[in-house]
Protein backbone atom coordinates (compact mmCIF):
# COMPACT_ATOMS: atom_id res chain seq x y z
CA UNK A 1 0.00 0.00 0.00
CA UNK A 2 0.82 3.20 -1.17
CA UNK A 3 0.20 6.31 1.41
CA UNK A 4 0.81 9.54 -0.49
CA UNK A 5 1.32 12.36 1.41
CA UNK A 6 0.91 15.65 0.08
CA UNK A 7 3.07 18.27 1.09
CA UNK A 8 2.59 21.59 0.62
CA UNK A 9 5.86 23.00 -1.07
CA UNK A 10 6.39 26.43 -0.21
CA UNK A 11 8.11 28.37 -3.18
CA UNK A 12 10.88 30.55 -1.61
CA UNK A 13 10.58 34.19 -3.08
CA UNK A 14 14.29 35.51 -4.23
CA UNK A 15 14.52 38.76 -4.38
CA UNK A 16 17.41 40.55 -6.83
CA UNK A 17 18.71 42.58 -4.93
CA UNK A 18 22.30 41.37 -5.26
CA UNK A 19 23.44 43.78 -7.80
CA UNK A 20 21.74 46.69 -5.45
CA UNK A 21 24.00 45.13 -2.61
CA UNK A 22 27.33 44.73 -4.30
CA UNK A 23 27.35 48.51 -5.76
CA UNK A 24 26.36 49.58 -2.19
CA UNK A 25 29.70 47.34 -0.77
CA UNK A 26 31.37 49.12 -3.50
CA UNK A 27 31.14 52.39 -3.10
CA UNK A 28 31.42 51.60 0.26
CA UNK A 29 34.89 50.44 -0.30
CA UNK A 30 36.18 52.64 -2.55
CA UNK A 31 34.80 55.70 0.27
CA UNK A 32 37.08 54.14 2.69
CA UNK A 33 40.16 53.47 0.49
CA UNK A 34 40.01 57.12 -1.78
CA UNK A 35 41.48 58.88 1.39
CA UNK A 36 44.37 56.08 2.28
CA UNK A 37 45.20 56.07 -1.53
CA UNK A 38 45.54 60.15 -1.61
CA UNK A 39 47.57 60.44 1.13
CA UNK A 40 50.69 59.69 -0.56
CA UNK A 41 49.68 61.63 -3.45
CA UNK A 42 49.41 64.50 -1.00
CA UNK A 43 53.09 63.70 0.76
CA UNK A 44 54.84 64.00 -2.35
CA UNK A 45 52.91 67.41 -3.32
CA UNK A 46 53.86 68.63 0.36
CA UNK A 47 57.53 67.50 -0.41
CA UNK A 48 58.15 69.04 -3.36
CA UNK A 49 56.48 73.00 -1.96
CA UNK A 50 59.03 72.41 0.95
CA UNK A 51 61.99 71.76 -1.70
CA UNK A 52 60.47 74.55 -3.70
CA UNK A 53 60.41 77.23 -0.60
CA UNK A 54 64.11 75.75 0.11
CA UNK A 55 64.94 76.07 -3.43
CA UNK A 56 63.98 80.21 -3.11
CA UNK A 57 65.47 80.46 0.02
CA UNK A 58 69.09 79.28 -1.23
CA UNK A 59 68.31 81.87 -4.21
CA UNK A 60 67.60 84.65 -2.11
CA UNK A 61 70.59 84.27 -0.03
CA UNK A 62 72.58 83.61 -3.37
CA UNK A 63 71.40 86.85 -4.44
CA UNK A 64 72.37 88.65 -1.18
CA UNK A 65 75.90 87.39 -1.49
CA UNK A 66 76.11 88.74 -5.17
CA UNK A 67 75.19 92.27 -3.93
CA UNK A 68 77.63 92.03 -0.87
CA UNK A 69 80.21 90.87 -3.13
CA UNK A 70 79.17 94.12 -5.29
CA UNK A 71 79.64 95.84 -2.38
CA UNK A 72 82.91 94.79 -1.55
CA UNK A 73 84.12 95.59 -4.83
CA UNK A 74 83.07 98.70 -5.32
CA UNK A 75 81.09 97.78 -8.61
CA UNK A 76 77.77 99.28 -6.32
CA UNK A 77 78.81 103.26 -5.71
CA UNK A 78 78.23 105.52 -2.23
CA UNK A 79 75.58 107.55 -3.85
CA UNK A 80 73.76 104.35 -4.69
CA UNK A 81 74.37 102.70 -1.51
CA UNK A 82 73.22 106.10 0.67
CA UNK A 83 70.05 106.35 -0.94
CA UNK A 84 66.70 106.04 1.67
CA UNK A 85 64.30 103.87 1.60
CA UNK A 86 61.51 105.72 -0.51
CA UNK A 87 64.34 105.82 -3.48
CA UNK A 88 65.93 102.14 -3.52
CA UNK A 89 68.44 101.04 -6.24
CA UNK A 90 67.98 98.18 -8.30
CA UNK A 91 70.53 95.99 -7.72
CA UNK A 92 69.56 93.10 -9.66
CA UNK A 93 66.65 92.64 -12.35
CA UNK A 94 66.91 88.92 -13.87
CA UNK A 95 65.19 85.89 -14.31
CA UNK A 96 65.78 82.93 -12.38
CA UNK A 97 65.20 78.46 -12.46
CA UNK A 98 65.30 76.43 -9.72
CA UNK A 99 67.70 73.98 -10.16
CA UNK A 100 66.05 70.94 -9.48
CA UNK A 101 64.21 68.89 -11.96
CA UNK A 102 60.69 68.03 -10.20
CA UNK A 103 60.16 71.65 -10.17
CA UNK A 104 61.98 73.16 -12.70
CA UNK A 105 60.00 74.29 -15.00
CA UNK A 106 58.93 77.11 -13.00
CA UNK A 107 61.13 80.32 -13.24
CA UNK A 108 60.91 83.55 -10.87
CA UNK A 109 61.76 87.17 -11.40
CA UNK A 110 64.42 88.38 -9.61
CA UNK A 111 64.66 91.54 -7.89
CA UNK A 112 67.25 92.73 -5.27
CA UNK A 113 67.28 96.79 -4.33
CA UNK A 114 69.34 98.26 -1.87
CA UNK A 115 68.71 101.10 0.71
CA UNK A 116 70.69 102.08 4.08
CA UNK A 117 69.97 104.79 7.02
CA UNK A 118 72.85 105.70 8.58
CA UNK A 119 74.23 108.67 11.31
CA UNK A 120 77.63 110.41 11.95
CA UNK A 121 79.21 109.78 15.12
CA UNK A 122 81.36 112.27 17.25
CA UNK A 123 83.92 112.21 15.13
CA UNK A 124 82.21 113.03 12.10
CA UNK A 125 82.21 109.23 10.94
CA UNK A 126 79.19 107.92 8.80
CA UNK A 127 77.91 104.69 10.19
CA UNK A 128 75.21 103.00 7.92
CA UNK A 129 72.75 100.16 7.81
CA UNK A 130 72.73 98.86 4.48
CA UNK A 131 69.31 96.69 3.49
CA UNK A 132 68.92 94.22 0.80
CA UNK A 133 65.53 93.27 -0.01
CA UNK A 134 65.23 90.53 -2.72
CA UNK A 135 61.88 89.99 -4.60
CA UNK A 136 61.28 86.94 -5.91
CA UNK A 137 58.17 86.86 -8.38
CA UNK A 138 57.02 83.68 -9.97
CA UNK A 139 56.22 84.20 -14.04
CA UNK A 140 53.18 82.58 -15.17
CA UNK A 141 53.32 79.97 -17.45
CA UNK A 142 51.37 80.71 -20.68
CA UNK A 143 48.13 78.29 -20.89
CA UNK A 144 44.72 78.11 -21.25
CA UNK A 145 44.22 77.38 -17.47
CA UNK A 146 44.67 79.97 -14.97
CA UNK A 147 46.69 79.28 -11.68
CA UNK A 148 46.01 81.10 -8.33
CA UNK A 149 47.56 84.03 -8.29
CA UNK A 150 51.20 84.07 -5.98
CA UNK A 151 52.20 86.41 -3.54
CA UNK A 152 56.20 88.05 -3.86
CA UNK A 153 58.48 85.89 -1.51
CA UNK A 154 60.27 88.88 -0.19
CA UNK A 155 63.89 88.45 1.95
CA UNK A 156 65.07 91.14 3.93
CA UNK A 157 68.78 91.08 4.75
CA UNK A 158 71.05 93.70 6.69
CA UNK A 159 74.91 95.14 6.41
CA UNK A 160 76.22 97.20 9.15
CA UNK A 161 78.57 99.84 7.95
CA UNK A 162 81.20 101.35 9.92
CA UNK A 163 84.36 103.46 8.91
CA UNK A 164 87.78 101.62 8.36
CA UNK A 165 89.21 103.10 11.59
CA UNK A 166 85.91 102.27 14.08
CA UNK A 167 86.35 100.08 17.00
CA UNK A 168 83.04 97.59 17.01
Amino acid sequence: MTCALFTAKKKKVIHAYLLLELLIALTLVTTFLVPFLSLPFLTIKEELLSLQRMQLQHIGDRSFALVKEHIYKKEISWEQLTSPRNKKFLAIHDRVFIPVKEVADQSFERKCYVYSSGKKDQNNKEHRIITVEVFLKKIANRSFFTAKKQKTLKFRYKIYLAPEDAKI
